[in-house]
């Protein structure tokens, strides 16, 4: 996994979102780490190209005080900070959405050994 970030395709999706709606957020879920047991969860908006003209703060207040996580090298490369920007978020998993996840990753493993077996 290298952590959520927008591609060049989710920035254009979230702007035609974000056109309909100014509360638009993109929510993205990294596959590899969830399926590992550890769910990534990022969540996103658009940084309005005239606000950075205009000299303008980009970011719309939330109610997050100042809780940012340090962003991966591939959501710099893929314009974190740039063109979007990352909104904190917080999650809970309770005992049976746990198991869920549990029994996933052994699911998942399951049949990554039979993969590996079938192509020897």
């Amino acid at each position: 996994g290298f952590g959520c970030w927008l591609s060049g395709v989710d920035i254009n999706t979230q702007q035609s979102f974000e056109a309909l709606s100014e509360r638009a957020v993109a929510v993205v879920v990294d596959p590899i780490q969830s399926v590992k047991g550890k769910v990534v969860i990022d969540a996103f908006r658009l940084i309005n190209p005239n606000m950075m003209v205009l000299g303008q703060e980009p970011r719309q207040t939330t109610s997050n005080l100042g809780h940012l996580t340090k962003p991966s090298i591939q959501a710099l490369i893929h314009g974190l900070n740039r063109h979007y920007y990352s909104i904190s978020i917080n999650y809970r998993k309770n005992e049976l959405e746990q198991r869920i996840l549990l029994s996933n990753i052994f699911y998942g493993q399951l049949l990554w050994s039979h993969f590996l077996l079938v192509f020897q």
